[in-house]
């Protein structure tokens, strides 16, 4: 069975990797694969050796075995290296991070005394930093992590004053069940925020201020669970920021759909019923059902949202498809009518979400060579399921996992959920590490997959098995391991409130699962306990109460639709129009023309000349530039469009007349440029080569044109506004002036100098 089971990834394996090649595609473990096997090949260590001054690797405690090699390769060839991490947040297991790894690199930096620990911590209360130092230092001390490594003193010296309160509540929740878990939850939230007393830090003037909804997290264990206590706190009348899914199934979503679909065809009858349903009488639904059913109403056919809808049909409509769904919405007024609906800001973003999933379809489309029909952006986003858009955040209390809340702070945190066990199963795919120890060298040496196959289907009850397995080595090192992830995840919760910390639980739940691995901490019936002595909390009843749905009031009036016109707040230098067009200072023949197939696709082929340019190099073995550029040819389905070998005397021209013009230089290929230009635009783009000595910097774009010499050099000036914004990106970096730019037509084996 197990070499059945060998045999039958290897293949899965193998056609998923096959697939993904014909696609053209790469998912992350294959790029981070790829660049680990560069990094292996000699002449990509010498080429990046003293070319990195300093490699910097933050939230080391995620990393997987495959970029620790990385990590470790670049270290080498890098001036100086810096890791920064905490081994007590390493909560990623399931991304295929290994705590392991953090653990060893500790112990080998600390042996080579190149370890500095970071032991103030500048986001807590002094009080909160304490309680947590306390709690923490034992707990990990029983899996092997020294005091040292967990001990933290608050940087913050500032004594606040009395109202403030302890820094530590306890919620017991009045339930039976996980629904009444949440209404019994979002009722401690409600009374809390209501408390007028309640005071935290404000982030900005270190002062204390009136507690906001933004000033509160609420951590579960779960997606699912969020996603409910998000409803029950909205039945209190409490906005959360929780994306929730059903963006189809909003009014604002529904009648937007409705006026695109009359837009194209102003005989739909079911787009006529679902604009009058939302637009004539949306609380009385007989009235509309009676409307509707006759076959003319004024009351429906007159309304101005349909006369606008069925005169911008008349007119017609041209461009995109986003801008034939821009038209509907126009018409509709759809801003002015979600404003009036109540909650007008989140209703507005909900359809300024529906239109970014209509431009995203669209271009992709555009990206694979094909056409879109606005009947078809109608069919997609009827299909459409989404995300809703969330209230601003310092309106609304943040409801989200354990997990998703890494590396973020609020005032006020509250974990729930503390009574979920998280038990591991020995069966299944495992990691195994190597026996010998880890290897800091070879991180991924000797480590290899265990799979268990459950032998027994649904069964796993009173199993002889279920003994055997329970008592033996294997689980009891599964269980550790889950036990230690279950801590590092209990204290990354923990350590996410500034001032003040909530556990909330039903009574005698808390101290269950999570807290459980804090060695003397407890729940009584007269409060929170830690080696027998009272801790100084809060505490607060939670009974579930049965809230509605609050009615959200309209707004006092539409907003000005006229708007002031802006500058893109992004902008792209390719582009920049023909009308920036200029003549060539020089024209210089590299090579003769080569031939092209008259139908080849001229943007895949580009694609395909930019990706060898960008990674060729004549001193590569020959081997491999023809293996790279037959990957690149075949990717992009043009095999028969142009040979590897002349994908190779491109670059065999184009490098040894870089090699004559400019010996000594290095080659920056695809450098990223991000700048500010005069308009406040940010400007954004990527040059394809810069070439850089210790004076000048020169730029080359490569266009691959396939008409005549002369059509290629008029196409070659239209390319001026692009090459002279680069030029002015670079300039403004003020490390070396740019001497030249030239357009370089591979194909026509020509450098156009603008």
């Amino acid at each position: 069975a197990a070499t059945l089971c060998h045999e039958i990834a290897a293949e899965a394996l193998a056609s998923y990797q096959e697939e993904m090649a014909r696609q053209g595609l790469s998912d992350f473990t294959e790029i981070e694969l790829r660049a680990l096997d560069l990094l292996r090949r000699p002449e990509v260590e010498d080429r990046l050796r003293g070319n990195i001054d300093l490699l910097l690797v933050d939230e080391f405690q995620d990393t997987s075995p495959i970029q620790l090699e990385i990590f470790v390769r670049l270290g080498q060839v890098a001036k100086e290296a810096i890791w920064v991490g905490d081994q007590k947040q390493a909560i990623y297991g399931f991304r295929g991070t290994d705590p392991a790894l953090m653990n060893a690199v500790v112990d080998a930096a600390a042996g080579e005394g190149t370890a500095r620990i970071l032991d103030q911590s500048w986001r807590s209360l002094p009080a909160l930093v304490d309680l947590t130092t306390r709690l923490f230092v034992p707990a990990f001390a029983r899996h092997g992590i020294d005091a040292s490594l967990v001990r933290v003193t608050a940087a913050a010296e500032k004594s606040w004053p009395d109202p403030f309160g302890p820094v530590l509540e306890h919620w017991r929740l009045e339930a039976n069940n996980k629904s009444t878990d949440c209404t019994a939850l979002a009722a401690c939230v409600s009374s809390l925020l209501e408390d007028k007393s309640q005071q935290v830090r404000d982030r900005e003037s270190e002062e204390l201020r009136a507690l906001r909804p933004g000033d509160l997290a609420v951590l579960c264990r779960d997606n699912q669970t969020a996603g409910e206590l998000a409803e029950a706190l909205s039945r209190e009348g409490i906005a959360s920021n929780t994306e929730r899914p059903g963006l189809e199934g909003r009014s604002e979503t529904l009648v937007a759909l409705a006026a695109f679909r009359f837009l194209l065809d102003p005989g739909d009858d079911l787009a006529r019923a679902q604009l009058a349903r939302y637009l004539v009488a949306p609380s009385q639904p007989q009235v509309w059902f009676d409307a509707v059913m006759r076959e003319s109403d004024p009351s429906i056919d007159g309304m101005d949202e349909l006369n606008r809808l069925r005169a911008a049909h008349k007119r017609g409509f041209v461009g995109s498809c986003c801008a034939s769904l821009d038209i509907a919405l126009e018409a509709l007024r759809i801003d002015e009518l979600c404003r009036a609906w109540g909650e007008g800001d989140l209703r507005c973003a909900n359809i300024e979400r529906l239109r970014s999933a209509a431009h995203s379809h669209e271009q992709t489309y555009l990206q694979r060579g094909r056409a879109l029909a606005p009947a078809g952006l109608l069919l997609f986003l009827e299909e459409f399921t989404g995300q809703q858009a969330s209230p601003p955040s310092y309106q609304s209390v943040h409801v989200g996992t354990w997990h998703s809340a890494k590396g973020l702070e609020w005032p006020m945190v509250v974990l729930f959920q503390l009574d979920k066990k998280r038990p591991e199963n020995t069966f299944g795919v495992h990691v195994m590490p190597r026996e010998e120890g880890f290897d800091m060298e070879s991180p991924l040496a000797g480590r290899w997959l265990r799979y268990w196959p459950w032998p027994y289907h649904s069964a796993n009850k009173g199993l002889p098995l279920n003994s055997a397995i329970d008592s033996s080595a294997e689980n009891q090192r599964i269980q550790t391991d889950a036990e230690e992830q279950e801590l590092r995840l209990l204290y990354v919760g923990w350590t996410r409130a500034r001032d003040r910390l909530i556990l909330a639980s039903r009574k005698g739940k808390l101290c269950v699962a999570a807290l459980s691995l804090l060695p003397g901490f407890e729940e009584r019936e007269d409060g929170l306990f830690f080696e027998g002595e009272s801790l100084d909390a809060v505490l607060r009843m939670g009974k579930p109460s049965e809230g509605e749905d609050p009615s959200p009031a309209a707004s006092p009036g539409p907003i000005p639709r006229k708007g002031i016109d802006h500058p893109p707040a992004f902008s792209s230098p390719s582009q920049i129009g023909a009308e920036a067009a200029s003549e060539l200072a020089e024209v210089i023949s590299i090579g003769e023309r080569l031939a092209v197939p008259e139908d080849v696709d001229m943007r895949r082929l580009g694609e395909a000349m930019h990706a060898f340019l960008a990674c060729d190099a004549p001193e590569l073995p020959a081997d491999f530039r023809k293996q790279l550029a037959e990957e690149q040819l075949a990717c992009r389905g043009l095999s028969g469009a142009l040979r590897p070998s002349d994908c190779i005397l491109v670059g065999d021209r184009l490098f040894a007349w870089l090699k004559q013009s400019w010996p000594d230089s290095i080659l920056r290929r695809e450098w990223p440029l991000l700048a500010c230009d005069e308009h406040g635009s940010i400007l954004r783009g990527v040059v394809d080569l810069v070439v850089e000595t210790e004076s000048e910097l020169v730029v080359i774009d490569h266009k691959t044109f396939p008409g005549s010499r002369e059509q290629g050099l008029e196409q070659a000036k239209t390319h001026a506004g692009q090459l002279s914004a680069y030029a002015a990106a670079l300039a403004a970096s003020g490390e070396r002036p740019v001497s030249a730019s030239f357009v370089h037509l591979p194909l026509l084996g020509l450098l156009a100098r603008l």
